[in-house]
């Protein structure tokens, strides 16, 4: 499922790149069957929203949004609100990414990325970056890579997710709080994302059975 929304605006832009971020996404229910993205985001320099799109594929939400360059010198902070699709009645658990573009001569240069999972129902708003995913605590793990499909850790782990390089959420049963086995996939790489201690953390894993 993709779709694009466009604006027309014509505006003379400059070749130079500009720093481009993410300050802050809010993911907020709208009703029964849609989710809002609040993206505030922030330059250097002027600049002025292009375009979205976004593309849902199982449980993996991925939204670009594009930006071009305008006059001026000071700093700018920008508003844009994105309406999702979702049936936000169901227990599920989304793996959303959010990339921002700078655009130019009809090119994408990605200026920022941010990534985090939430499940639904929504109850409450979910703010970033607070819960923005950080480098796993090594200390907080304990299997090797490459591994053969059973990942241990020092810490009860209450929410997790598998994903793989294509950023799609992967099948997974857990052993215990404190044993995950992956060894039902193919070998590859992967990532674990997960819930410890308030905040998201992420580790590359190589699977290896044989």
């Amino acid at each position: 499922m993709k779709r694009t929304v466009h604006i027309a605006l014509f505006i003379l832009i400059s070749s130079q790149s500009f720093a481009l971020n993410i300050r802050q996404i809010v993911v907020s229910r709208i009703s029964d069957s849609a989710i809002n993205i609040s993206l505030n985001t922030e330059a250097e320099e002027l600049y002025y929203f292009s375009s979205w799109d976004y593309e849902i594929s199982e449980n993996t939400i991925v939204i670009e949004a594009r930006f071009i360059k305008g006059f001026g010198s000071t700093i700018a902070f920008l508003n844009n609100n994105f309406e999702i699709p979702l049936d936000t009645l169901v227990t599920q658990t989304f793996y959303l990414i959010v990339n921002v573009y700078y655009v130019f001569s009809q090119e994408d240069d990605l200026a920022d990325s941010q990534s985090v999972f939430f499940t639904t129902p929504l109850e409450n708003s979910l703010f970033l970056p607070e819960n923005l995913i950080e480098e796993a605590n090594l200390n907080e793990l304990k299997f090797v890579n490459p591994s053969s499909g059973k990942l241990f850790s020092n810490v009860a782990i209450k929410d997790f997710i598998i994903v793989d390089e294509a950023s799609k959420i992967m099948a997974y049963k857990s052993l215990g709080k404190n044993i995950i086995d992956i060894s039902n996939l193919s070998d590859g790489l992967y990532f674990l994302i997960y819930f410890v201690n308030g905040t998201y953390k992420t580790t590359r894993i190589i699977l290896r059975k044989n």
